[in-house]
Formats: C-alpha cells, structure tokens, sequence
C-alpha cells in the first residue's frame, strides 16, 4: 500500500521518508518535485483522446478532491456525451476523506442523481421501477421507504435501507454495489445495503 500510495503521488519511498520537507514558513517550489511527471490537459483534450469510446466509467477519487477538479470532470463527461458514449460514476463507498464524500462534490458540480451508480444494471433498474409502481400507489413518503425497503429486503435478502423526500442530505456507510441515488420526478430515493446492520439484526 505504501508503494502504491508513493506512485500516485509521483514520488520514490526514500524521497517520502527523507525528502525535504517545509519548515518554518519555508515553501517548496512545487517544480522541484513535479517538473516533468505532470501533464495538464483540458477537458476537450482527454475527450478527443476517447473520440472512439462508447462507454466511459469515471471514478473519482481523493485527488478529484484535493484538485476541486469535479466541475473539470463534468465538462469532461459533457463532452464525451456529445460525442454519442454513455457516461456513468463508479463511486467506491469510502473514497474521499469520508464516505459520500465524491457524491457531494459531483452533486454541487450538478452531474445527474441517476448517474451516481454503484449497483448492478439489473439492481438498478428494479429500484427504478419499482419506485415507478410505489408512487403510482401512494405519495406518502414513509409509506413509499417503507415499500422500497421491504420490497428490497424480498428480492435481494438483507436488511435494506430506504430515505425518500424532497431536498434532503444522507451519510451512509453501504456495501460496494449495493447504493443508489436517484429521482423520478421531485420525489429523491437513496436506498442502500449495510451488511453490519445484516449481522446485528441477526444477533
């Protein structure tokens, strides 16, 4: 891990361990470490790289972050549509300094709700429509979770979680491929797995 940690950050062990570090107010001149490992290109640049792409999965990271780059990789995911591929997120459940950390900072870039996927296309597309038949039915909104969580919990196993409402914010710790967020309508659905809460029901 720690090798792997010293390649993405473009620096050897021993310059991490023993490497200069700033002090008393000091600067180092960022060249210093980076002069000749960093290419910066444009958003329209990496999307003509991937002119012939039909399919394209992002999946940001701590360095999306750290760059404030979720606006670049918006307009990357824009250009790459109007070139005719499909875009979506994979989103690892605990990127970022905190879980749910990249789906805010796409949320604020405003990339799609239905694009923050880590499920299952088959997973996904029950969720959508059984949220489809749970409004045609009712627009109470805990009688709609409930639905949603109990109808998950029939066909998937396990215990599921289901938030529904209008503007609302959610922390959630899930399982990987086991999360969506999405809306129909104004109505927001955020549904997840979390297998410590599996264990601890069993209990």
């Amino acid at each position: 891990m720690t090798q792997i940690m010293c390649v993405a950050m473009n620096r050897s062990l021993s310059n991490v361990l023993f490497g200069k570090m700033a002090a008393g107010g000091e600067e180092i001149d960022a060249d210093e470490i980076y002069d000749g490992k960093v290419t910066s290109a444009q958003p329209d640049e990496v999307a003509l790289m991937l002119e012939t792409a039909k399919r394209v999965v992002i999946i940001p990271g701590f360095g999306m972050a750290m760059a404030q780059a979720q606006h670049a990789v918006r307009e990357l995911a824009d250009a790459l549509e109007g070139q005719g591929a499909e875009v979506e997120y994979g989103i690892h459940p605990v990127a970022g300094r905190m879980p749910g950390h990249m789906n805010v900072l796409l949320a604020e870039a405003e990339v799609p709700y239905d694009k923050l996927v880590d499920m299952d296309e088959e997973m996904k597309q029950f969720a959508i429509h059984e949220a489809e038949k749970a409004l045609d039915a009712s627009s109470s909104e805990k009688l709609l979770a409930s639905y949603m969580k109990s109808t998950f919990e029939k066909r998937h196993k396990g215990v599921w979680h289901c938030i529904t409402g209008r503007n609302f914010g959610g922390f959630v710790t899930h399982e990987t491929g086991k999360y969506i967020y999405f809306y129909i309508g104004q109505k927001g659905f955020l549904i997840w797995f979390n297998k410590r809460c599996a264990a601890y029901k069993k209990q």
